[in-house]
This record gives structure tokens, C-alpha cells and sequence, in this order.
């Protein structure tokens, strides 16, 4: 088995940019929905 976690930005992301320190990278996990994943894989 293999695993990934995919990531965007989040500097503008409300919510998700509170969880971060100020001077760190701000990223927030993408969760694909299931119809997406053989478009994802292709």
C-alpha cells in the first residue's frame, strides 16, 4: 500500500491560517471525493 497527502495554501483560508504560527507555511489537507479519484491517479 502507498499513501499521499495532498496540500494547498492556506494564507486565505479563514479558518485554517488560525492554526499556524505567523512566519510558518500555512497548508490545509485536500480531501478528494471518491468520484475524483481515478482523475487524481491519471
Amino acid at each position: 500500500h502507498s499513501y499521499t497527502m495532498l496540500t494547498v495554501n492556506a494564507d486565505d483560508h479563514d479558518f485554517m491560517k488560525a492554526y499556524h504560527k505567523p512566519q510558518d507555511e500555512k497548508r490545509m489537507v485536500v480531501i478528494l471525493p471518491k468520484g475524483s479519484y481515478a482523475d487524481w491517479l491519471t
